[in-house]
């Protein structure tokens, strides 16, 4: 009962994250903008964390705490910066795809590192996870695909980045167990990975030679929902990893996030069903469903 209200609370806001992620994309015009805007969301995600730290008055750590995190925020600065320059050598679909593939990684990595097992029907899950990104991509996407070298190699670090991430997320909580301090390793994660982002917008400025500047009013409110959004995402999937196998919690929680983009971009944004939409939707719900079958 606790882990199908805490996915709720998941549902609840990644629900919210899709809809300021819509809107904020829609205000982003530039490089430098985008840049800027991916350092000012993880940045008020740390305040957010922070506060919550405060409230909670525990600031405890230790150094594999601060070690791990450090590593996790890398990783994510890594993946969005790597999913950025992959961009202009393949489509959004394809990068897509690779992102959500991604937590393939943390599922099968648990078999070996946490002794975790796998039932067939969870392997069935994980196979109608992907099956279910690929409809609902396509539903999305007019562009056709295009291959290089440096294209795939690029996918493949969108791919690693972003499973490495989840993976480190897992490990924490699983190494740290119930003395994991699990707002504190997200606090850190976010605001290392916001100095990062800011630091990279001030290169890009000045190689580009282009003032820093504010971001514009309403693009900053949508990104602060969407930063409160990401905080509690990170905090309540790094809680769960902690005593929640690998497969049910990164299938389920994919499944919450495609069917939540699915659905925000259908009624919020009168984007149309297809027959691709619709198979994406019918195969996230029957992924979620094997993913709980042990």
């Amino acid at each position: 009962m606790t882990y199908v209200l805490l996915f709720a609370v998941l549902a609840v806001m990644r629900t919210a994250q899709a809809v300021s992620a819509k809107h904020s994309s829609s205000l982003i015009q530039d490089n430098r903008t985008l840049l800027h805007a991916g350092g000012f969301s993880n940045i008020v995600s740390a305040l957010v964390a922070l506060v919550a730290l405060i409230v909670a008055n525990d600031f405890s750590c230790d150094a594999f705490t601060v070690l791990t995190a450090a590593a996790c925020g890398l990783c994510i600065t890594l993946a969005t910066l790597t999913q950025y320059v992959s961009l202009r050598q393949s489509t959004i679909a394809l990068n897509t795809m690779f992102g959500t593939a991604s937590m393939l990684l943390p599922s099968i990595a648990g078999i070996f590192l946490f002794c975790e097992t796998m039932s067939v029907w969870q392997w069935a899950g994980l196979v109608l996870f992907i099956a279910a990104a690929y409809f609902l991509i396509c539903a999305s996407s007019k562009e056709k695909a295009k291959m290089t070298w440096k294209g795939f190699l690029l996918l493949l670090g969108v791919f690693a980045f972003n499973g490495l991430s989840s993976l480190l997320q897992k490990y924490f909580a699983v190494e740290q167990g119930e003395a994991a301090n699990a707002t504190f390793f997200n606090f850190l994660c976010f605001a290392i990975n916001g100095v990062l982002f800011y630091v990279i917008t001030g290169v890009y400025c000045l190689a580009k030679r282009e003032k820093f500047s504010l971001l514009p009013p309403k693009l900053m409110v949508w990104n602060g929902v969407q930063a409160a959004a990401v905080f509690a995402v990170g905090l309540l999937i790094t809680v769960m990893a902690a005593t929640l196998s690998s497969a049910v919690l990164f299938t389920v929680s994919g499944v919450i996030m495609l069917l939540a983009n699915a659905l925000v971009g259908a009624i919020g944004f009168k984007e149309k069903f297809t027959v691709f939409s619709v198979c994406g939707i019918v195969l996230s719900i029957a992924a979620a469903v094997c993913a709980n079958i042990v």
